[in-house]
């Protein structure tokens, strides 16, 4: 048994990222003495976006006490990183986290960053996709493991019975990286479906729900839902009765909730990027909005029990246990290989600076 750090900047949103972090940190600490580092907890929390920069280095004042640190959150020092970057085009590692950096510390943060580089050269990479790990390998120029992450597939038994209905659903928390306004889009091109968008309601992008619901209404259509913050029951019965599954974001590393759709029957429609092109069928891919439109359109026309089935047995490599055997396996991978002593680290670091 290990003495585990796990650091994490939140144990509060509740996103598909945080779901897959709570269920790394459910597996270690079944195996090892695992104590939680949250930055929101944490006196830094107190210095507002300042301190989630900071936060960083306090786990390097803290490594002689732990065999091992473990994160998900790409820019704190750790051992083992589960890299689980953020949506988007323009997305570089490491990642300034939006919920807590802002451009007006923007220098703060990268001469935080600077020194972290140095001391990530002995830090071992697990990546959410083989997307993910091309982007660990074009900027952090580092080999990482794939490791998928989980969806609750034993919330979706198979229920042919239930009824499905021209139901369109979203699962996303409010982020501008989700290019969530598609959904108004759809909505208008497709009115004989409703659409639906449930996840985490953060307020500092509530904005992006008035822009949907203005959209809409300049064009008379009622036909668009918003569950903020839905239940677990809430959310199993809206998938069990929508026929698809609709994600318009582009560069999704991953998706868990695009897979939690197809556990639930329903058919995905997703944009041809990013870390779904490893498990959404090239034919549910869309290029632009018209094609999405059409797609949509179809998989609402075609729909049936036997693709249902189809779609939950493909993503039934996802589940939580493989997940969590997979974590273990890695962390005790590493803790086979003995690192560098804190104080030779930071020998070295004073060595490259003052060759500077």
């Amino acid at each position: 048994m290990m003495k585990v750090l796990f650091a994490t900047l939140t144990t509060k949103l509740k996103t598909g990222a945080r779901y897959a972090e709570s269920l790394a940190y459910e597996a270690l600490s079944q195996a090892h003495d695992v104590r939680l580092l949250c930055f929101e907890e944490s006196k830094l929390s107190w210095l507002g976006e300042p301190g989630a920069a900071l936060f960083g280095y306090l786990p390097l004042f803290l490594r002689q006490k732990y065999d091992l640190i473990f994160t998900s959150d790409s820019f704190v020092f750790a051992d083992l990183v589960y890299v689980q970057p953020p949506a988007g085009e323009d997305v570089r590692l490491p990642v300034r986290d939006g919920m807590f950096c802002s451009p007006r510390f923007n220098l703060i943060y990268d001469l935080a960053q600077r020194p972290l580089r140095l001391f990530m050269r002995n830090t071992y990479f697990l990546a959410n996709s083989l997307y993910t790990k091309e982007l660990v390998k074009r900027f952090l120029r580092r080999e990482a493991k794939v490791v998928y992450p989980p969806v609750p597939l034993h919330l979706y038994p198979e229920r042919p019975s239930v009824k499905r209905e021209n139901l369109v659903v979203t699962l996303s928390a409010l982020n501008p990286r989700k290019n969530l306004k598609l959904i108004a889009e759809m909505a208008k091109m497709v009115p004989e479906a409703k659409f639906v968008l449930a996840g985490y309601f953060y307020s500092k992008f509530g904005y992006l729900l008035e822009e949907i619901k203005s959209e809409l209404q300049k064009s008379g259509l009622g036909n668009f839902i918003y569950l903020p913050s839905a239940s677990e029951a809430e959310k199993v019965r809206l998938l069990e009765r929508a026929k698809v599954y609709f994600h318009p974001t582009i560069c999704e590393p991953f998706g868990i909730g695009i897979a939690e759709g197809m556990a639930a029957g329903c058919i995905p429609v997703a944009h041809d990027s990013g870390g779904p092109r490893e498990f959404v069928p090239q034919e549910w891919r869309y290029r632009d909005a018209a094609e999405a439109a059409s797609k949509i359109r179809l998989a609402l026309k075609i729909w049936s029990p036997e693709m249902a089935h189809d779609f939950r047995m493909s993503v039934s490599c996802f589940s939580e246990e493989r997940f969590k055997l997979e974590i273990l396996a890695a962390v005790e991978s590493l803790a086979r290989h003995r690192r560098p002593s804190t104080a030779h680290q930071v020998e070295q670091f004073a060595g490259v600076a003052h060759t500077r």
